[in-house]
């Protein structure tokens, strides 16, 4: 349906809203319509342009181009809609469904055969997949059905009567135009938008009533206040320099950027590479052995356990919920194409497509692509492939010793927070020792994206993993493909030349394995969380640390061309841990000199040059007030949340911002944590309305919350109590000293006994 509307809207493009674009706009939601708008106003008037010519559709399966011509001498441009026959595929938007799942677990056994089909070649293996793949989801489709969208507002009856009144009235003044009826009508719309304002109210406190932990009900309202997402404005084309419109121009540009993103970088050592090519030039004529691990079910109905049933399902529209409810027969069929997989070193092309949704980053730019963050969506199943892999992957790196013990990403046992502890704590040592301290902090750009392939199957085989792994990462590194969808549109299917799988379970680990080799000196501290690098040096003066710490940089750069990865020396930071503020030598990356800034942040945690935390508790400060006030109209004294949930929201997601790491940084000066401690009594006194004449003892022991200084402590007994346990070498390599005695007062340790 086409036509002059006179309804604005900033949906396509005007400037305001008046009533009947919103009505439009909310009706075209509710009937799952499209609003197809051109890119240029559709009349211009004395001082002003606007879009007011629209096309609403439904289902509408064609390409279309829809624009505005500047050819009459009016006031209103022609508008032409061009839209060709030829069928694209259609996207619809997820329903709300409702699942009979014991009639998708009978569909699935009465239709599937057990008979398992000869699997000779990955042709065969492909076709098993997708089969599987279409069974589960004409199984998921049959056995559910679409929830009723209630679509118009339910009106109690007085409001009802009251907005009958209230057109009765207009309608009358509409007629006669004289004052008396203006006022009846004036009367009449403002007591129904009082009525309107009381019902409304009612409503939301209601809701928030109604609001609970078993249903997630309170997770989804949190979380929903806590990252409002915006539509993604009208994007500039970074070879056109012109704006784009539509959600199908949009997602182009942005997958556009993305695949300039997925690219090697272009330099490299000649010598390595032909290193590489050689290596796996050779280890593909090796002989192919037969040996590999076999899949049971067990561990297949174990993933299933373990997985979350509210995770976004990826392009195969496969759900963990669906995966939860295999019945025994497709879990024997996937331990088949599993086995296939591995026998075959074949992992499915079906699962290597990842659905690419653009989340903008704070504070940048939204009409830039480059301002959007890729969080991608794999195949349900794909995953599960990964998580087998990577088993088979994790048997071998522990009996390698992998990765090294200076490397705590992901890595069992180990978090930020030991690593910090572990740099602290050398700082420490340091300055008992009166030695300065030289840190550098580097910044890798798109760490995980620009991973070269060839030179992690390289290190792969160098490490002398079992054939049958090296090759099965192999085809899951290669031939992938990627699709950006803004809102319902997905852009054209684009490859990944570089880098591993975002969103994935395998990826991560083997980006730790990339990393594994970095140099390392007698003398130099290395500090790594994945991407996340420390390097340290120490030295009577801050010369004789500066000197080994620039000579360690000079090699560390030679490995970084050799293996194409590339720092970002405007966000490299470099720190001086020492008591004097002189002119010192600077660090030079790559050529630049590196500033001595008097602050740092690594791994969420501020460090200054004297180690007292004071720029870290402002941060956290910063960070707490923000995200309570975002949870503002939940916990505030008027909200009729409940009790327990107001405690519930302010122990789950307010108090772990001010708690991170706490026992690194506690050791800071009582005035900086009775500064947060003033966080927490505010937050109290507001979630239980307490007046000015109750203490604040008083209200901790009535909602049963400990004091923050009380949590941080048994945090940290619990903490360092865990260490000792923790097998690595260089954790066991850190200092214990006695955290009772007045010399380490400013230690971490001295959190045990605050």
């Amino acid at each position: 349906m086409c036509g002059d509307f006179n309804a604005h809207h900033t949906s396509w493009n005007c400037k305001r809203i008046n009533a009947t674009g919103k009505a439009i706009y909310k009706y075209a939601h509710c009937k799952n319509l499209e609003i197809l708008a051109p890119p240029t106003p559709t009349r211009y008037g004395p001082n002003s342009a606007t879009t007011i010519d629209l096309a609403l559709t439904k289902n509408f399966a064609y390409r279309y181009k829809i624009e505005s011509i500047p050819d009459l001498a009016s006031d209103h441009n022609p508008v032409i809609l061009n839209f060709d026959f030829n069928i694209v595929p259609l996207i619809v938007k997820r329903q709300k469904v409702s699942t009979n799942w014991d009639n998708f677990k009978n569909h699935l056994n009465k239709n599937v055969k057990i008979i398992f089909p000869k699997i000779l070649n990955p042709i065969d293996l492909e076709n098993e997949v997708n089969k599987i793949m279409s069974d589960i989801t004409n199984a998921y489709n049959n056995s559910s059905r679409p929830l009723k969208h209630h679509e118009e507002l339910y009106l109690p009856p007085h409001l009802r009567e009251l907005k009958t009144a209230r057109n009765r009235s207009k309608k009358v003044w509409q007629r006669f135009r004289d004052p008396a009826s203006k006022n009846l009508f004036n009367r009449a719309q403002a007591r129904f938008r009082n009525a309107m304002s009381e019902f409304n109210q009612s409503m939301y406190i209601s809701q928030n009533e109604q609001l609970n932990i078993y249903d997630g009900t309170l997770w989804l309202r949190t979380k929903r206040l806590k990252s409002k997402r915006s539509e993604i404005p009208q994007l500039k084309n970074p070879g056109t320099n012109l704006p784009s419109h539509t959600d199908l121009e949009k997602a182009e540009i942005i997958a556009d950027h993305l695949e300039s993103q997925f690219t090697p970088n272009d330099f490299g050592d000649p010598n390595t590479e032909r290193t590489v090519e050689k290596s796996i030039r050779e280890f593909k004529n090796e002989i192919r052995t037969s040996k590999f691990k076999k899949v049971q079910p067990s561990e297949i109905i174990c993933f299933m356990k373990h997985i979350k049933i509210n995770k976004a399902p990826g392009i195969d529209s496969i759900t963990n919920k669906m995966l939860k409810n295999l019945p025994l027969k497709i879990i024997l069929k996937l331990t088949e194409i599993f086995n296939h997989m591995l026998k075959l070193r074949h992992f499915p092309n079906c699962w290597k497509t990842a659905r690419v949704l653009p989340i903008l980053k704070p504070g940048k730019d939204p009409t830039h692509p480059v301002s959007y963050r890729p969080i991608s969506l794999l195949p349900t199943l794909s995953k599960l492939g990964e998580k087998l892999i990577l088993n088979r992957y994790l048997t071998h790196a522990t009996k390698l010793r992998l990765p090294i013990p200076q490397q705590f990403g992901f890595t069992p046992q180990l978090f930020t927070t030991h690593q910090l502890l572990r740099v602290v704590e050398h700082i420490n040592e340091g300055k008992n020792s009166n030695l300065a301290t030289a840190a550098i902090f580097l910044d890798i750009a798109k760490a995980f994206d620009k991973v070269w392939i060839e030179g992690l199957i390289h290190k792969l085989i160098a490490y002398k993993f079992p054939q049958y792994i090296i090759e099965i990462i192999q085809s899951y590194l290669t031939n992938r493909h990627f699709t950006v969808l803004v809102k319902n549109s997905d852009s054209t299917p684009r490859k990944l030349q570089a880098g591993v799988p975002q969103g994935g379970i395998l990826a991560p680990i083997i980006f730790v394995l990339y990393m594994n080799d970095i140099p390392q000196v007698r003398n130099i501290m290395i500090s790594l969380y994945a991407d996340d690098t420390a390097i340290l040096s120490q030295g009577k003066s801050p010369d004789k640390a500066i000197v080994p710490l620039q000579n360690y940089l000079k090699n560390l750069e030679a490995w970084l061309v050799r293996w194409k990865i590339k720092l970002n020396v405007d966000k490299t930071e470099a720190i001086l841990f020492n008591k004097k503020n002189d002119d010192w030598p600077k660090v030079k990356v790559y050529g630049t000199p590196i500033e001595w800034k008097k602050e740092v942040k690594y791994l969420g945690v501020v460090l200054d040059k004297q180690l007292n935390f004071r720029a870290h508790t402002s941060l956290i400060k910063e960070k707490y007030n923000k995200a309570f006030r975002a949870q503002y109209s939940l916990i505030c004294r008027n909200s009729s949340l409940n009790l327990n949930n107001k405690v519930l929201i302010y122990l789950a997601y307010l108090r772990p911002i001010l708690t991170y790491a706490s026992p690194i940084w506690a050791c800071t000066a009582r005035s900086n944590l009775r500064s947060i401690q003033v966080l927490e009594n505010k937050t109290l006194r507001m979630i239980a309305n307490a007046r000015w004449y109750h203490r604040n003892i008083d209200i901790r022991n009535a909602l049963n919350v400990p004091s923050l200084q009380q949590f941080i402590q048994k945090l940290a007994k619990i903490f360092y109590g865990k260490l000792p346990d923790i097998n690595n070498p260089e954790i066991a390599q850190i200092p214990v000293y006695d955290h009772n005695d007045k010399q380490n007062r400013k230690r971490p340790r001295m959190t045990i006994s605050l």
